[in-house]
C-alpha cells in the first residue's frame, strides 16, 4: 500500500509541475508560492488525521501539487530571480544544502534512537 501512496505522490509532483509553472508564469510566482504553502500546510497536518485510505490517497496527491512543484520549485525560481547573477551560484547551494543539511539530520537521529518503533 506505501508503493501505490507514493506513486499518487509522483503522479501529483508531475500534474503539478505541468500546470503550476505555467500558473506561476502568469499570475506570479510569489503568489503561487504563498497559496501552495499554505495550502501545504493545511494539507500536510489533515492527511494525519484521515481514517481511511482513498481519501489519503487524494490528499497525498494534492500534496504531491502543491509541495513539490508549488513550494519547492516556485522558490527555487523565485530565490534566483531575486539575487543578482553573480550570487545565483552562492543562492542555489545554500538554497540546496538546507535540504541536505535535513537529511543529514534525520540520519543522525536514526544512528542515535535505537528503538525503531519511534519511527513509524
Amino acid at each position: 500500500m506505501g508503493s501505490i501512496a507514493q506513486t499518487i505522490f509522483m503522479l501529483g509532483v508531475f500534474t503539478g509541475a505541468v500546470t503550476l509553472g505555467g500558473l506561476a508564469d502568469k499570475i506570479g510566482r510569489k503568489t503561487v508560492f504563498c497559496w501552495s504553502g499554505l495550502i501545504q500546510l493545511f494539507l500536510g497536518v489533515g492527511v494525519a488525521f484521515i481514517p481511511e485510505y482513498f481519501s489519503f490517497l487524494v490528499v497525498r496527491f494534492l500534496l504531491g501539487i502543491v509541495g513539490s512543484a508549488g513550494a519547492y520549485i516556485c522558490g527555487f525560481v523565485l530565490t534566483m530571480e531575486l539575487v543578482g547573477s553573480s550570487k545565483r551560484t552562492v543562492c542555489g547551494i545554500s538554497f540546496q544544502a538546507v535540504f541536505a543539511g535535513g537529511i543529514m539530520l534525520v540520519a543522525g537521529w536514526g544512528a542515535l534512537i535505537k528503538i525503531v518503533l519511534y519511527f513509524k
